[in-house]
């Protein structure tokens, strides 16, 4: 009876030393999982700032765009350019360039908008990723309780104290 019970607490010793590496493995996975997720939130705040300081550009350029062409609107406006064609061949010119002038225009108001856009996305993106990361950490804080008391029963049965008890029991 004895045998078996010492068997049966090595047993049970051996399934706690299990338990207590799981334990272990499943929080080393944990930190790295949370080490690879705050390198990726920073990679995301560098494109982040990245895309803030392009719009913030554009952003400036069509201001400048806008307030030139609001101060030399009275002699070049689109009509004033086509009016003071001299032929035709000079007014097909002048069409073009405005043609080509309010393409550029709409190129770089698209383009604008897809950089704010981005930052949306950036913005949204890093936000996820930081709720990731609290959830990472915490799956990672496992109940103290828990982890004690599984330490304290491997230390209790691996240390010593359950050969103490099956020496009171001989």
């Amino acid at each position: 009876s004895l045998q078996i019970t010492k068997n049966s607490l090595l047993g049970q010793l051996s399934t706690l030393n299990d338990d207590l590496a799981d334990v272990s493995t499943k929080l080393e996975q944990i930190e790295t999982d949370i080490a690879a997720k705050e390198q990726e939130i920073a990679q995301t705040e560098t494109e982040l700032e990245e895309a803030v300081r392009i719009q913030d550009e554009q952003y400036a350029n069509m201001k400048i765009r806008i307030k030139a062409m609001y101060e030399q609107g009275g002699n070049d406006s689109y009509l004033n350019i086509l009016f003071s064609a001299t032929n035709f061949s000079d007014f097909l010119n002048k069409s073009d360039y405005i043609d080509r002038i309010n393409q550029y225009d709409q190129k770089m108001l698209k383009q604008f908008t897809q950089t704010r856009e981005h930052v949306e996305e950036t913005k949204v993106r890093l936000e996820e990723e930081l709720v990731s990361l609290n959830e990472l950490k915490e799956e990672g804080q496992i109940d103290p309780g828990e982890l004690e008391d599984l330490t304290v029963s491997v230390a209790i049965n691996g240390n010593g104290y359950g050969s103490l008890r099956e020496n009171q029991i001989r």
